[in-house]
């Protein structure tokens, strides 16, 4: 079970280690973007971390 002293040390965690970025998408798009984050075996956070890797990547960025 989680208890309130894991959710406090998680949220302690993300406050010091991590960001959050929202973005605006035309609505039907982030279904879309699941969609194909799922097909991939992925969640849609790691989809969208690896699409922008690969597209730095093959950009020189």
């Amino acid at each position: 079970m989680y208890n309130q002293a894991q959710n406090k040390a998680t949220q302690k965690y993300q406050r010091e280690n991590l960001e959050q970025i929202r973005f605006w998408a035309k609505k039907g798009e982030k279904d879309r973007y699941k969609k194909l984050a799922e097909s991939a075996g992925m969640s849609l956070a790691e989809f969208l971390k690896t699409a922008v890797e690969e597209y730095t990547n093959n950009h020189g960025l």
